[in-house]
């Protein structure tokens, strides 16, 4: 709302002659101040119109603006709840991996504790296969050096047995 203020100026006191220079003056600031009187209350009445409308357009763009506003918040709210949900879903799935891979874990140490103490039984039996394969050496050495006497001896009881049958067959010569 616009207010215009005036000043209208008095004819002097001491004039009260209608007929006045001063008296012209006073009734046309009159006349203009009673056309400034219509043209504010045209103007007031324009913007107050003007105002109506631009508030009932202001309404209606709010109700346009708090629906689109409203579906926005329901959509937010339904990819929020569906995000949710596939986190929810993702923490299960992570969750039972966890499961998995504990129960892998120790299944691992279970294995691996087995693994040792089969290592442990494999070492000690290869240091018995290898003291028998040291044995099983010292006696193919002995039976070597054995089998060495053995020809030895025999080479001997051959070398025996031909004196013997010289000596046999030169005391028959000698008979």
């Amino acid at each position: 709302v616009f207010f215009f203020f005036l000043m209208i100026r008095r004819p002097p006191r001491s004039t009260h002659c209608i007929s006045s220079a001063a008296s012209d003056v006073y009734k046309r600031q009159v006349q203009k101040k009673s056309e400034l009187e219509m043209k504010r209350k045209e103007i007031t009445e324009f913007m107050l119109k003007k105002y109506s409308v631009i508030q009932s357009l202001m309404e209606r763009n709010e109700k346009k603006i708090l629906s689109a506003l409203d579906k926005r918040v329901q959509e937010f709210a339904k990819d929020v709840d569906k995000k949710c949900a596939k986190v929810a879903e993702k923490v299960k799935e992570l969750s039972d991996e966890s499961s998995n891979a504990k129960d892998a874990i120790e299944d691992f140490e279970k294995n691996a504790e087995k693994l040792d103490s089969d290592t442990i039984h494999f070492m000690s039996a290869l240091n018995e296969q290898q003291a028998l394969a040291q044995n099983i050496d010292w006696m193919h050495d002995e039976i070597m050096s054995i089998k060495e006497r053995e020809f030895q001896i025999i080479n001997l009881l051959k070398d025996e047995a031909d004196v013997e049958q010289e000596f046999l067959a030169n005391i028959s010569n000698e008979r």
